[in-house]
């Protein structure tokens, strides 16, 4: 940006105006309300979709015809960020309710793959590691989060795996008769016939007081979850140790990250 300053006037002729750098970084940071986002790592596809057919329509010459496809191209677009926004407030109403007590709403997700050992060493990038994963529950109405951690020994993270902890975490936890679940909508996890199966099991099994299960998606691309604070109150923990081995290290990680809260 400062070297963009400094091309502008001086092909305005005004050099004599230049200021250093340090004057435009401070100057900058203090006087505009501006500042810099990193990118998302995980973009919606739509969206991007959305962005690349309204840059070539306008790279394009401006005929009826590209003007009616940008048209179109932005309506749909418009639809695409309602649907967003209706999900999000349906969340917030559905989080509402669980403090009220009227339902039990719980969000699921899994976190990225932890891999074992963490040490700080190079030649351990290119060596087989082994894989931890964790199904991360977070009730709506207690603010609670509960982690389910295992490796690949054990098992995979398929629907099986999903509906286990889901199951567990139901017969450990005290809930209403209607159960709200939020997730994202990745197939091979959450939105499949397995799943949907052992919730349906979880309803017809007479020993469980759980009587309805609603199951909710968020809009692919843009599945903002309560999850993603407590794992980054882990990761954060995490990064402060330099050296894990075991398992068992993660799931102490896990107790103390937020001590606080």
């Amino acid at each position: 940006m400062y070297r963009l300053y400094k091309e502008q006037l001086i092909a305005e002729n005004a050099e004599s105006d230049i200021v250093s750098q340090s004057l435009y970084e401070k100057v900058f940071k203090t006087k505009f309300n501006l500042s810099f986002k990193l990118p998302y790592k995980d973009t919606c596809k739509k969206c991007d979709i959305f962005q690349t057919k309204t840059n070539s329509r306008k790279a394009l010459e401006n005929t009826s015809d590209n003007v009616k496809a940008l048209e179109d191209v932005n309506m749909e677009r418009e639809l695409h960020h309602r649907q967003v926004d209706l999900a999000g407030a349906t969340l917030r109403k559905d989080k509402e309710k669980a403090i009220n007590g009227e339902c039990t709403v719980l969000a699921f997700d899994l976190q990225k793959t932890i891999s074992l050992p963490k040490v700080p060493i190079g030649v351990v990038y290119y060596k087989r590691q082994l894989s931890c994963f964790n199904l991360g529950i977070h009730d709506m109405g207690t603010s609670k989060g509960t982690m389910h951690l295992w490796h690949e020994g054990i098992s995979g993270r398929g629907p099986n795996e999903i509906g286990s902890c889901l199951l567990k975490h139901l017969n450990a936890n005290p809930t209403k008769e209607t159960v709200v679940f939020w997730s994202d909508s990745c197939g091979g996890q959450n939105r499949n016939l397995k799943l949907v199966t052992i919730l349906m099991h979880i309803v017809q099994d007479p020993a469980q007081h759980v009587k309805e299960i609603i199951q909710k998606f968020f809009i692919p691309g843009h599945s903002y979850l309560p999850n993603d604070t407590d794992f980054s109150h882990i990761e954060n923990k995490m990064r402060c140790n330099q050296t894990i081995y075991h398992i068992n290290e993660i799931q102490s990680i896990m107790k103390t990250c937020r001590v606080k809260k």
